[in-house]
């Protein structure tokens, strides 16, 4: 094999090895990099008596040649005959330019790598010599030096020379990657200060969320910790059909959110507190990707940025962008959540006094209503919303004290009820919460329609737990309110006691039992619980029995005595003997139906009040009588 001769008009000059230097050397700072490419390939050229040198670069995934940089004789290179095909196809052998080692070509073989690069010479060269554009094993793309006039040699100077300078590239185009990264490292913080800036000024969250899908060029949502939309970019007409429903619904639809497939994702995010590509439900009209991540601020999740593949591919950084973006979209809702917090705040102690007020406040009273917004001279209607056994868990928390449970499902109930009744007022109250419906819009639905529609939202998204809902009578009066209260808690407390959950209910609803705790005097019915049930309670107190388990068994099973003795693990002659020492010590006749339906409301009557009300000295009735 003969060596490239290097021609008399174009002597090995040091000024075009100063050139070549120069230009290798620019790559670290000239763009576009195509430029400083192209002028290696030309100081390759005039340095050496080759016909032609190209730069081609393998893309991002490693399957396809591009020219990035080119120089031939006569300035000619043709494009290539199609569209370019993968590295893998080039038919040479790679193992040795996976290894760094140069490989020497044939004039097809040569061709077949331009055309792979979507070039082709008008002649066919006589060799080529493919130069791996390598750094620390990652071949990143090839230099390719083709002879004038018979072939070259790999050992050459002229081949040793262009494997350094095949080196040079390699080490400067891991700078200039380093350098893009950082730049776009910088950028990206440059776009998380803006949208922080954004938020110092109170552009507001629709302004956030626009900007944010411009950063990243595709649709963007962002809803509370609930699912329920808090604002969606401009951009959402390319969207799908779970996308569009989302929008007009005001949040992820019920029978989407209710899939445990869905569900599963979502506490997925919020264990792992970043951003997520979700999978596909094609079901549910879901068929474009999705990225979704939380906005977490501390141990708590205000909400879910989430991105859609609609205008361009996702790409790795927008992972990254979306992760800090979500900082200054945390800022935003912490915002929105202290300003609710303190309207909250005012509100709760308003409706505390509210509820204890005497007529002669009424001037303050209604002084202080108008400034929080609400109109006391227009009728009210009461809802009083309390969790049942377990404590209502929402979607995305993973375990939560009760407390911070019912905080979760006030901003349900809340969502809800100012969905249906935007003027309605929701506060916590004690351990309740408490929701004011303005008459005329509540009657229009009905306060049971709101009462049903909280009551469902809240099943809707919790994993675990239900309310119940307490109907108050309606408040035409500043003096109503602490009537109504009472009574909403009543029809509560009666619910809880007959066993129900997962209701709506007012005391007229619940029969005898609704009845009796209107009365605006509890005392009358402890007094008429404890003429019956202290002779059993004080006997049990002295000999260690359980007559009052046993009696509160038998009836509830409706006098079954096969049944009552299986709940109460004993035998069915022991029941018998137990029953008749009811019967002696109450001096019961518990054949009677009238005597077992006062027992049953007495037992009844107990397990509302409880213990420690039921054992205080009942204040002495209008004879005396204790």
């Amino acid at each position: 094999m003969s060596t490239i001769e290097r021609r008399p008009d174009h002597p090995l000059r040091d000024d075009a090895f100063e050139a070549l230097l120069t230009a290798t050397h620019a790559l670290c700072n000239i763009e576009p990099i195509e430029r400083a490419l192209g002028e290696v390939a030309g100081s390759i050229g005039r340095a050496t008596s080759a016909r032609a040198v190209v730069i081609a670069l393998l893309d991002e995934g490693g399957q396809h040649l591009r020219i990035a940089g080119a120089w031939t004789e006569d300035g000619q290179l043709a494009p290539g005959p199609g569209e370019r095909a993968p590295s893998a196809w080039l038919g040479i052998d790679q193992a040795p330019l996976d290894r760094g080692y140069p490989v020497l070509l044939n004039g097809a073989a040569a061709q077949a790598l331009l055309a792979a690069c979507g070039a082709r010479l008008d002649a066919e060269p006589a060799s080529v010599v493919a130069f791996p554009i390598a750094r620390r094993a990652h071949v990143s793309g090839v230099l390719l030096v083709m002879a004038q006039h018979g072939t070259m040699s790999v050992g050459s100077a002229d081949t040793r020379l262009c494997q350094s300078i095949a080196e040079q590239i390699a080490a400067a185009l891991e700078v200039a990657a380093t350098r893009a990264k950082q730049e776009q490292q910088l950028a990206q913080m440059s776009a998380q200060a803006n949208l922080v800036r954004m938020v110092l000024e109170d552009r507001g969250l629709d302004a956030l969320i626009a900007a944010l899908a411009d950063l990243l060029e595709n649709p963007v949502m962002v809803s509370d910790s609930l699912f329920h939309l808090l604002a969606a970019s401009p951009n959402q007409e390319m969207t799908d059909r779970m996308r569009r429903d989302s929008l007009t619904q005001g949040g992820i639809p019920r029978h989407a959110l209710d899939d445990p497939g869905m569900r599963l994702q979502f506490q997925r995010i919020a264990q792992l507190r970043t951003a997520v590509t979700l999978a596909n439900f094609p079901e549910f009209g879901w068929v474009q990707r999705r990225i979704q991540a939380p906005v977490a601020v501390g141990d708590d999740i205000l909400g879910w940025l989430s991105v859609a593949e609609a205008q361009r591919p996702f790409r790795p950084s927008d992972y990254t962008i979306l992760r800090e973006a979500s900082v200054a979209v945390g800022l935003e809702l912490r915002k929105r959540q202290a300003a609710l917090e303190a309207e909250h705040r005012l509100r709760a102690d308003f409706l505390r006094d509210l509820l204890s007020a005497q007529a002669a406040d009424r001037q303050s009273i209604t002084a202080r209503a108008s400034f929080l917004g609400i109109d006391l001279l227009r009728p009210w209607e009461l809802l009083l919303v309390a969790a049942d056994d377990d404590h209502p868990v929402p979607l995305g928390v993973e375990q939560a004290e009760p407390a911070v449970a019912m905080r979760r499902v006030l901003q349900v109930v809340s969502h809800a009820a100012r969905q249906r009744s935007p003027q309605s007022v929701v506060v916590m109250h004690e351990e309740h919460i408490l929701v004011l419906l303005p008459s005329p819009a509540a009657g229009a639905l009905g306060a049971r329609a709101v009462a049903d529609a909280i009551r469902q939202e809240v099943t809707r998204v919790s994993l675990k737990g239900t309310v119940s809902v307490g109907i108050g009578v309606r408040c035409a009066r500043i003096e109503d309110f602490a009537r109504s209260y009472a009574q909403a808690r009543r029809a509560l407390e009666v619910v809880r006691s007959l066993g129900h959950s997962n209701t709506v209910a007012t005391l007229d609803d619940l029969g005898i039992y609704g009845m009796l705790f209107r009365s605006e005097d509890p005392d009358e019915l402890v007094r008429f619980a404890r003429r019956l049930l202290d002779p059993l309670r004080e006997h049990d107190a002295r000999h260690g029995d359980a007559l009052l388990e046993t009696l509160s068994v038998f009836l509830d099973e409706n006098g079954n005595h096969r049944q009552a003795a299986a709940r109460l693990f004993i035998h069915v002659n022991t029941l018998s003997g137990r029953l008749q020492r009811i019967a002696s010590v109450g001096n019961l006749d518990l054949r009677d139906s009238a005597t077992r339906f006062n027992l049953q409301l007495a037992l009844r009557i107990l397990r509302l009040v409880g213990p420690g009300r039921i054992d205080r000295p009942a204040a002495p009735d209008g004879d005396g009588h204790r």
